[in-house]
């Protein structure tokens, strides 16, 4: 059987078989003749909707992945060379595509647009991280022509442009770590703070917060951030080298950006309250040799410090982070 209803009365229908267990789900809602056509389990009787005789055709299967969205279009060997994995960042998904599969890269975004309907673009990484503001470069594959979005992280919600500011969704899970160490009124600084992920976390814990950006299109996301999210942020655009020292002492300072954060380790060692806690990120092959790497840097030893996997980089290289005092 279906039940037949309009337009307007298709949601509070759908609602009322959903209640009554009476939506067949394993068929397709259609339309027809300017009817909604819902497929039912028995005869139920619901006001502003009609049974009809005949039945609903059945739902096509869904692929379970990528590589079983790609099977029904392309031979075995390009798939077996597609991507397996992408980073989301809002509603937009970044894939690495190898060479040998390069043509076919519209259908491979096109497979991820269906398959993820919470998915509206899909962008292939062309380029490495570079340049002063380390943002990627990117060609729209499939979806919605544009590389702004927002992302939702831990309860914030941040607006970005993927080729204009540099943002790491996979690292939400330190960034919630890190804020839920801060104390009720302590000084926070963030260097490299992009759009503001670590700062208005840290803001929204009630830290006092200073952040420093080089980049003027992230400076500009993370005020609009901190004013959607709720929060205070003193935004300073500018070398964390020179708008530093100016900014006083801090009880907590973040260091996100690990390729080079110990090029900055003397400017934050300047700017740390006595008792105060560094977060340092690095890359290193394991915890001894990221301890080791950060030692060498220091004055002298400090007088706490506790070493954290974060993340991987490479299949040689993982992200640690060292929280650490000095006396």
């Amino acid at each position: 059987m279906k039940l037949s209803c309009s337009p307007q009365d298709a949601e509070s229908v759908r609602r009322k078989l959903i209640r009554l267990g009476a939506l067949d789900r394993e068929k397709r809602i259609m339309k027809e003749g300017g009817k909604v056509i819902f497929p039912v389990i028995g005869e139920p009787d619901i006001e502003g909707a009609e049974l009809v005789e005949g039945d609903a055709p059945p739902k096509e299967p869904k692929p379970k992945s990528l590589a079983q969205a790609l099977a029904e279009k392309l031979p075995p060997d390009i798939v077996a060379a597609a991507p397996t994995a992408y980073t989301l960042v809002g509603d937009i998904a970044i894939v690495e595509i190898a060479d040998s599969v390069k043509e076919h890269a519209s259908q491979i975004g096109e497979a991820l647009l269906h398959l993820f309907p919470s998915i509206h673009v899909v962008a292939q990484k062309t380029g490495m991280v570079g340049g002063d503001f380390r943002v990627p470069e990117l060609a729209i594959l499939a979806g919605q022509d544009r590389t702004r979005t927002v992302h939702r992280e831990n309860g914030c919600r941040f607006h970005l442009d993927l080729t204009e500011s540099y943002f790491n969704p996979r690292t939400g899970t330190e960034r919630a770590r890190v804020a839920g160490l801060a104390g009720d009124g302590e000084r926070a600084l963030v260097m490299f703070a992009g759009v503001g992920p670590y700062a208005i976390q840290l803001a929204r814990a009630g830290a006092t917060v200073t952040a420093v950006e080089l980049n003027p299109r992230a400076c500009a996301d993370m005020r609009e951030n901190a004013r959607i999210n709720h929060v205070g942020v003193e935004v300073v655009e500018g070398d964390v080298r020179q708008m530093v020292p100016g900014l006083g002492e801090f009880d907590r300072i973040v260091m996100p950006l690990p390729k080079i954060a110990g090029m900055f380790l003397g400017t934050s060692l300047e700017a740390l309250a006595p008792n105060g806690i560094i977060h340092y990120y690095l890359f290193a092959h394991d915890a001894a040799e990221a301890e080791r790497l950060l030692l060498e840097k220091l004055p002298k030893k400090p007088s706490s410090m506790e070493t954290l996997l974060t993340g991987a980089y490479s299949p040689c290289l993982s992200k640690y982070c060292i929280d650490f005092s000095m006396d």
